[in-house]
């Protein structure tokens, strides 16, 4: 890992975390679409998480580094695999926090 890069890791237990655990996703267009790439914000850091390209060999063979860093790269692109839909109403949309 190289000093511009932060250590990016999970804690917690039965679903109870602290302030590190929270992501903002960045979409590529104001709107969204299951398709399109997105990035994810780190709220206290305001770095993205990013794969720079290097792998392990232990513990697991050909396993991706997952750094946040504060530039905005192709690696910091994700593409969604799966979506969770917010329909839209008459109140503010701006920010969700549910998940």
């Amino acid at each position: 890992m190289t000093g511009s890069h932060q250590e990016v890791s999970a804690f917690g237990e039965g679903g109870l975390g602290d302030d590190g655990d929270n992501w903002q996703v960045i979409c590529s267009s104001e709107i969204w679409y299951k398709t399109s790439p997105v990035r994810l914000r780190h709220v206290v850091t305001s770095k993205y998480l990013t794969v720079p390209g290097q792998t392990f060999g232990r513990p697991i063979a050909g396993q991706y580094e997952v750094t946040a860093h504060s530039g905005i790269s192709d690696a910091s692109l994700w593409k969604p695999v799966e979506a969770v839909m917010f329909l839209p109403n008459n109140e503010d949309n701006s920010a969700h926090d549910e998940l």
